[in-house]
């Protein structure tokens, strides 16, 4: 299965701890499904974590 990730999915996993958002991310890493995504949806989500969450 090939699933993509929003910026939302990825704050999401990143930032509450337990969640499904979460749980999804570590199949994802585990290789459960393929995950896709593009530039654009990595360069937001690091600009949203670094604006955001304070994070560098």
């Amino acid at each position: 299965m090939r699933v993509v990730f929003d910026t939302n999915v990825f704050i999401s996993a990143f930032v509450i701890p337990g969640g499904r958002a979460e749980d999804a991310y570590v199949h994802a890493i585990r290789g459960t499904f393929e995950l896709y995504t593009s530039v654009a949806i990595l360069t937001e989500t690091a600009n949203t974590l670094r604006t955001k969450f304070e994070w560098s």
